[in-house]
Order: structure tokens, then C-alpha cells, then sequence
């Protein structure tokens, strides 16, 4: 499988994740839906990955990612929802958060992932629509 491929199917993947984390949260089962959810960014990190040519196996490269992906941009934000995303990972092993932290977790992970997605689009030079993940 080259690259581009694998960029695709890491974007699948991500997909995958956040319908299972729908599904998740209806059942009020928020480790595993935090757990999801993180994966999701994950598999974006990925792509991301495999579009750059990085590696992207450990929490190491992911933090080496979200740097790349903070000098390219400059873009602080991402620094932050990037600690977010880590405390749903978190989460999974510990369970300490509330229903209403969770979800302000889960919101920052989901802002996270539409910065990767972009970020994606312009490293790529090609969209990646994703659905738009949001709890009303």
C-alpha cells in the first residue's frame, strides 16, 4: 500500500472511531467512548504521519507530530487540544472524569481533529472532508 493509501485508510479509520464514540456516549459509557474518541485523533496523527513520511507508532511520535504540526502553523492551539485529547486517553485507564468534563474533553478533541483534517488538506493538497462530529 503506498502512502496516500494508507493517509486514506487512517482517514477511514478516524471516521470509524467517532461513530463508535456516538454510540459510546449514548450508553453513558464514557472511558470507552473517551478511548475512541482519542483514537480518532490518533489515526489522524497517522496520516499525518504517512503524508510527512514521520513515524507515528508511539506517543513519542505523536508528540513529535503535534510539534511539526505547531512550527508549521503556529498555531498554540493545538498544543493544548492535543493535552485534551491525551486526558481521554486518560480517562480510560483511570475513569476521573465527570460527564460535563468529559464532554468539554470531547469537544476539544473534536476541535483537535478538524485542525489535523485541515492540516491534512494543505500538507496533501487535497480536501479531506470528515463528518462533523457535535453533540447538541
Amino acid at each position: 500500500m503506498d502512502p496516500r493509501e494508507r493517509v486514506e485508510m487512517y482517514l477511514k479509520l478516524s471516521e470509524d472511531y467517532l461513530r463508535e464514540t456516538e454510540d459510546l456516549y449514548a450508553k453513558g459509557n464514557l472511558p470507552q467512548a473517551g478511548e475512541k474518541h482519542r483514537g480518532a485523533v490518533a489515526a489522524l496523527f497517522n496520516a499525518v504521519g504517512e503524508a510527512l513520511g514521520l513515524d507515528h507508532y508511539s506517543h513519542r511520535d505523536y508528540q513529535l507530530i503535534i510539534q511539526r504540526i505547531y512550527r508549521d502553523t503556529r498555531d498554540v492551539e493545538v498544543l493544548r487540544l492535543f493535552g485534551m485529547a491525551e486526558r481521554l486517553h486518560a480517562n480510560f485507564y483511570h475513569n476521573f472524569l465527570d460527564k460535563e468534563t468529559f464532554y468539554r474533553h470531547q469537544e476539544d478533541a473534536s476541535a483537535l481533529i478538524e485542525k489535523l483534517r485541515r492540516y491534512l488538506d494543505v500538507i496533501t493538497c487535497q480536501p479531506h472532508v470528515g463528518a462533523s462530529h457535535s453533540r447538541t
